[in-house]
């Protein structure tokens, strides 16, 4: 559309009668539309074509579906065994148990009465005895010959008796072991042997048993932790499993409705051809279909994340967890209806709950260490 603007003079009868403010700007509206297309070719399938796609995916849902449920498929027995034998949480919390058991059995040392042995050896080495007296020692001939002299001196006429002449004789040698050291041995060897044994009362009372008691607490809510930590491996395996099983039944139900669709396009289209039903409402059922394949193609990228989610909870990345996949369980059978009333749920979950078991026995090995430490 082109607009062209010119002046315009009124005519001179009114600018003679002054009625006229003077030029007028005039509007010239020329219009003119040029359609400039090109062709456009489109390659829609053939009537033998599209059957034998709706045909294929005919076949593909009808081959999920009975994989759904297939004798060898994936089970949530299997899932849950697999969680837990992988999961690296329940390696710690079992850790944790051997740990708090040791902890408990040295606690438990101390309640016994205390040995304490010492044995102790001592060498010496390179020492020499020394001589207890300043005079030369005396050779065996010297000493025979005091003695042989003692016996022969007459003590009134008479020899000296037996007993003085040994007493005589016993001095020379203490007086000659004297002058060369041998007096008194020294030993080279020493050896000592302490033992001690005590047993605090009080102490084992007032200190030991308390703490052995809170390292029992300890122990027990370690296994508390043990148990809660195996209840939500299966949780999480459990609803991993159900997860994929509901993307994979999402997929199915997305693909049948695709296929639902497309025969209603196909039907529209054959009234279409035949002058019962306009253009638009085969446009309206291409949108549809289009729609459709949009569903299906989120509908499988969910069942390649929840794949991908059971994997890592599995820890196995090589699992093949795919349309190929079937699901060992009836997922058209209803769950059990729970008839107990929510408060008695509650009640029986604080009073059974491994975490609450858990917590309650850290409160107590903590009391229990605080009177401990009082003593």
């Amino acid at each position: 559309m082109c607009l062209v603007i010119q002046p315009t003079t009124e005519p001179p009868s009114r600018r003679a009668s002054g009625t006229s403010p003077g030029p007028r700007v005039g509007l010239v509206v020329a219009a003119g539309i040029v359609a400039l297309a090109a062709p456009v070719v489109a390659h829609e399938p053939s009537a033998a074509q599209r059957g034998a796609t709706l045909s294929a995916d005919k076949t593909e849902v009808a081959f999920e579906l009975a994989n759904l449920r297939s004798p060898g498929g994936l089970t949530e027995a299997h899932v849950v065994q697999r969680a837990l034998a992988t999961a690296p949480s329940i390696e710690r919390a079992e850790a944790g148990v051997q740990l708090a058991s040791a902890g408990a059995a040295q606690a438990f040392a101390g309640v016994f009465p205390r040995l304490d042995v010492r044995f102790d050896y001592t060498r010496l080495f390179n020492v020499e005895a020394q001589a207890l007296s300043g005079g030369e020692p005396l050779t065996p001939a010297q000493i025979d010959a005091l003695e042989a002299a003692v016996e022969t001196v007459a003590d009134g006429g008479r020899p000296a008796d037996v007993a003085s002449s040994e007493l005589h004789a016993v001095s020379l040698q203490v007086v000659n072991a004297l002058a060369t050291g041998d007096a008194f041995p020294l030993p080279l060897n020493r050896y000592t042997l302490n033992a001690q044994m005590a047993w605090p009362v009080s102490r084992v009372l007032l200190e030991v048993l308390p703490a052995y008691e809170a390292t029992r607490q300890n122990e027990e809510a370690s296994r508390y932790t043990l148990a809660a930590e195996r209840a939500t491996v299966v949780l999480q395996a459990r609803e991993a499993f159900y997860n994929y099983a509901r993307a994979v039944g999402a997929r199915i139900v997305a693909k049948a409705s695709l296929v639902q669709l497309e025969t209603q396009r196909d039907d529209i289209r054959v009234l279409v051809e035949a002058g019962s039903a306009t253009p638009v409402e085969l446009d309206r059922a291409e949108s549809l279909v289009a729609a459709g394949r949009v569903a299906l193609a989120q509908t499988r990228g969910g069942v390649r994340v929840a794949a991908v989610g059971l994997r890592v909870l599995l820890h196995d990345s090589t699992a093949e967890l795919d349309v190929g996949t079937g699901i060992g369980e009836d997922l058209t059978r209803w769950p059990r209806t729970i008839a107990t009333p929510q408060s008695v749920l509650v009640e029986r979950a604080l009073s059974d709950r491994a975490e609450i078991k858990a917590f309650v026995a850290v409160l107590r090995a903590s009391d229990l260490q605080v009177d401990s430490a009082r003593g």
